[in-house]
């Protein structure tokens, strides 16, 4: 059929509220032929079996044209890409499918905006009563359009498929035993690039879409598997990664893919063991286009479990949106834990100082909760917080502790932020600058390579933390002083007390640091250092002539002494990976801690009823009210140790 003379498609207007549109696919025996269709409408109450598409846009233009009821409708790419794989092959078949950028009406303004805004509250339904959901992953052709080498994709995505089937043994032995073997058939770094590249698995859209699905099915070309096959796997490899080392590599590239859909898999099963709170924290490292989006995004999930939120409305205000998000998820939990998510560094516009800033994509990471349970420094207790009349204000319970005193001059920067275009770094930058000249320069000039040099960077940052912490070099002499301080620069990591046990290899990191002449611990066998981001920082710097001035700082010194000692590389690593954006401080008492750089002097150290973590709050100016900064570490207090005793009273605190 010619198209330069039909005429372009005009959608119909659907009636809310349990209306929506399919899509009624023609069949073709070729794979050339132009898409050819209907678009019907249908009711939650009485419709076709269909299936749901979950797929990605990435931005592309609506320059592909299909036929739809005898009109042209124009698509992306990637949405012909993947109805002419779906449609059936034979030209007397039809199918029913339900894909977002052609039955709901893409037109910007008018109706069709109301329209949107109501099959948004939709979705969730639309994707639990189709018949399966199947994400479209891509195909090895659309990678190798793009420049990429598929072979990598290719073996991942037929490991993954083979490593889902595990799910499916008979017993739970022979599972444990196929999945045994498949851990040796894969690289863990061909994971993390696959879940990198391949953007499905960035977009947040896709993962209410999954996990509200009766059965998902997960397509790359020709290879498919279930995602509850999936999730059962991986949920074996992270019980065996406790003790096998191989497992525990496994399960961390997994979770680069795989953890969000796990959390929400949980929350739609009311799992207790995750709450929406959790869900709202893993989705921040999901890609949304539009900002309200981070939370309309997971409005079906929420809808599921039954928490109060207004219906979508993209003219309302991103802070508003956020803020009664943050509401009806700690009335729905009963908890503080939404508000842990607070970290000072966001800039939308009019937030409310307790309601985390989820269009923030790069954050700092809360404290690891301690040993005791999931209320820690509040001793386990019974959270007492409730939202004053205005909606505007939180009142919580809890007791006064302590004053920051000073802080550290420098923070740790965060080395990869990837928030905005590298020329435009210092603008777009959330890492505390450098307030050296040097440094500065050095950044504004390179900016495509901030990683590299921020590396190095953050070697100097350490070393005025120890002139922070310690004072005097006697200090140094004394380990319950040096643990304080290791335990403070790993409390977002981990196993943490295991870490803590080796002292040694933290004294090789530190004495490395500080280039004081203890000698480095023996090196054992080959070196692990095939994947080493320090050893492919001081490549890149030794062959980038711009970056060359770096080679005759005492940093980028100490930093390739600190890459040729394992035990010190790998400390070096844990402590510096969920750091970022971190400074240390010492309170009035003489406790040292570590939380966001945005703190300062005079900051607040509050305990709050029911609460996980010390919270830094900030007095306002002549009102009895506070400003929360973020949760913070706290040495010697993070077990409940102060908080109060049994008929102690609380005070009452308000957050604005």
């Amino acid at each position: 059929m010619r198209t330069d003379t039909v005429k372009f498609y005009a959608y119909s207007p659907i009636r809310p509220p349990k209306t929506f549109r399919l899509l009624r696919l023609f069949g073709s025996a070729f794979g050339s032929t132009r898409l050819q269709g209907q678009l019907v409408h249908v009711s939650l109450d009485d419709h076709p079996v269909y299936d749901a598409i979950s797929y990605t846009w990435e931005g592309q233009p609506s320059d592909r044209t299909m036929i739809c009821d005898g009109a042209k409708l124009m698509i992306t790419k990637n949405c012909e890409e993947v109805l002419k794989n779906l449609r059936p092959a034979c030209v007397e078949e039809i199918r029913y499918l339900w894909i977002d950028s052609v039955c709901i009406n893409q037109e910007k303004k008018g109706a069709a905006q109301t329209e949107r805004q109501g099959q948004v509250g939709m979705m969730g339904s639309i994707y639990k009563a189709a018949e399966s959901v199947i994400a479209w992953l891509g195909d090895p052709t659309t990678l190798q359009a793009r420049g990429l080498s598929s072979d990598i994709y290719d073996t991942t995505i037929r490991w993954l498929s083979r490593f889902a089937h595990t799910s499916t043994e008979a017993t739970v032995e022979a599972r444990q035993a196929r999945i045994l073997e498949l851990l040796h058939e894969i690289d863990a770094a061909d994971l993390v690039a696959t879940f990198l590249h391949i953007p499905w698995f960035k977009r947040l859209w896709v993962v209410q879409e999954m996990a509200l699905g009766d059965q998902g099915y997960l397509f790359y070309g020709k290879t498919s598997f279930r995602m509850y096959h999936l999730l059962v796997a991986r949920a074996i490899v992270r019980d065996m990664a406790k003790s096998n080392i191989r497992a525990f590599e496994v399960f961390a590239s997994l979770n680069n893919g795989f953890c969000i859909h796990g959390r929400a898999d949980a929350c739609v099963a009311e799992r207790r063991t995750v709450d929406p709170a959790e869900l709202m924290d893993e989705a921040r490292w999901s890609l949304t286009t539009l900002v309200q989006d981070k939370a309309y995004a997971l409005y079906g999930i929420f809808n599921a479990l039954n928490i109060e939120l207004p219906s979508p409305d993209y003219s309302q205000p991103t802070a508003k949106i956020f803020r009664e998000t943050t509401t009806a998820i700690a009335k729905y939990t009963e908890t503080l834990h939404v508000f842990d998510q607070v970290h000072g560094l966001g800039r939308t516009a009019d937030l409310a100082s307790w309601v985390p800033d989820w269009a923030a994509f790069k954050h700092a990471i809360q404290p690891v909760p301690g040993a005791k349970g999931s209320s820690n420094s509040s001793a386990g207790s019974r959270p007492e917080f409730w939202f004053e009349a205005d909606g505007l204000h939180l009142a919580v319970k809890g007791i006064h502790h302590d004053v920051i005193s000073t802080r550290s001059t420098y923070a740790i920067a965060h080395q990869h932020e990837g928030l905005g275009k590298p020329e435009d770094y210092m603008a777009w930058s959330q890492n505390f600058q450098p307030p050296e000249i040097y440094w500065r320069r050095l950044l504004k000039t390179n900016p495509r390579h901030s990683q590299a040099i921020l590396r190095i960077w953050n070697i100097r940052v350490f070393q005025m933390f120890t002139k922070f912490a310690f004072g005097t070099p006697d200090q140094l002499k004394f380990l319950g002083t040096r643990l304080e301080f290791y335990a403070t620069l790993l409390s977002r990591e981990f196993g943490l007390g295991n870490l803590l046990e080796d002292v040694e290899s933290l004294d090789a990191w530190h004495s490395t640091l500080m280039s004081t002449a203890s000698p480095p611990l023996p090196q054992t066998g080959q070196r692990d250092v095939a994947n080493s981001w320090m050893k492919s920082t001081i490549e890149e710097i030794r062959r980038t002539p711009r970056l060359h001035s770096l080679l005759a700082t005492p940093e980028f010194a100490v930093f390739e002494a600190i890459e040729q000692n394992d035990a010190a590389r790998k400390r070096h690593d844990n402590i510096i990976r969920r750091s970022f954006y971190q400074a240390i401080f010492r309170t009035k008492s003489g406790r040292l801690g570590m939380a966001p750089h945005p703190i300062r002097s005079d900051d607040e150290i509050k305990l709050f009823a029911g609460g996980r973590f010390p919270m830094i709050v900030r007095p306002c100016n002549g009102r009895n009210t506070f400003q929360l900064i973020s949760p913070a570490y706290v040495h010697g207090i993070m077990e409940g140790q102060a908080w109060v005793q049994p008929g102690d009273s609380l005070q009452k605190f308000v957050i604005e």
